[in-house]
């Protein structure tokens, strides 16, 4: 007797784990993300610590750093794979609603941020990018403007805080 009431207990409980991760039959709805392609993006500005950290210009098949006295190239392939993850991720889940727990998640105002423009100046996406979640394999993000701090299914934030040098091509000097 006392085994049948153990494994209904924990039936119980896993019916209340499973219940609680579904979204839509909790008060945790999963809000939807900006859509955008990756060809419409014509500008993307990555800010550390709310300053600018790198600003590139799309120029055909390749990107440019913005506000540069001479063309300094952008390594294409990195910037067409945080482009094609910000394009395609999906919430996983809800974190927090409250603007205090934005620094327990490294979203607040002052933390890494990209934001994309089409070629008409118009934002795209407007993203806080904060620390890895806890399963690693995701990042906690927020909409800038927006309390609520959700996880990502893409890690973004090695993506995101990386130093300007690292996105620049290197230059390749012959003698």
């Amino acid at each position: 007797m006392k085994k049948v009431v153990f494994v209904l207990i924990i039936l119980g409980l896993l019916a209340g784990v499973v219940i609680q991760q579904q979204p839509e039959t909790t008060s945790q709805m999963l809000p939807t993300l900006p859509k955008f392609k990756v060809s419409d993006v014509a500008e993307f500005e990555i800010k550390m610590n709310a300053t600018k950290a790198i600003k590139g210009t799309r120029d055909g098949d390749s990107w440019l750093l913005s506000e540069s006295e001479q063309p300094t190239p952008i390594k294409a392939a990195e910037v067409g794979r945080l482009l094609s993850d910000l394009s395609n991720m999906q919430p996983k889940r809800v974190a927090s609603h409250k603007p205090e727990h934005h620094a327990r998640f490294s979203v607040t105002d002052a933390d890494a941020s990209v934001e994309l423009h089409n070629v008409a100046g118009e934002t795209l996406l407007h993203l806080i990018v904060g620390k890895p979640a806890t399963d690693l394999v995701s990042t906690y993000v927020r909409l800038a403007g927006d309390d609520m701090v959700i996880t990502v299914d893409k890690t973004l934030t090695w993506q995101v805080k990386r130093t300007e040098e690292a996105w620049l091509v290197e230059e390749v000097y012959s003698e």
